[in-house]
């Protein structure tokens, strides 16, 4: 949240704008990997797993990001497609974690 602060100058309905958009941008991108993954589409899949990676570090969500750099090595590596659906599961569950985490530290739920 220092990070945060920062951005938004203290302004305190900035960073509640700001976290309410990052949560709609982080569910679409969840979406938008899972289908990536559904349909093989490595190139998808790489490209999401690193913006996710890079708004997940902005926000300090490392659990979450780390997740998004395990799925983006495995295609990398070309590890098969199966060894991302524990990883896309545990991403979706942090996801969720962090979710309640933010919009409990702006005050909504």
């Amino acid at each position: 949240m220092s990070r945060l602060r920062h951005i938004t100058g203290n302004d305190s309905r900035l960073a509640k704008d700001f976290i309410h958009l990052f949560i709609a941008q982080m569910t679409i991108d969840v979406i938008t990997l899972e289908h990536a993954v559904k349909s093989k589409d490595h190139i998808s899949i790489r490209r999401t797993a690193r913006k996710m990676t890079s708004a997940l570090d902005v926000f300090g969500l490392n659990t979450s990001g780390s997740i998004t750099r395990e799925i983006d090595h495995c295609i990398k590596e070309n590890f098969s497609i199966r060894n991302i659906y524990p990883l896309l599961h545990r991403l979706k569950e942090t996801c969720e974690r962090d979710r309640a985490d933010l919009l409990k530290s702006v005050g909504s739920s």
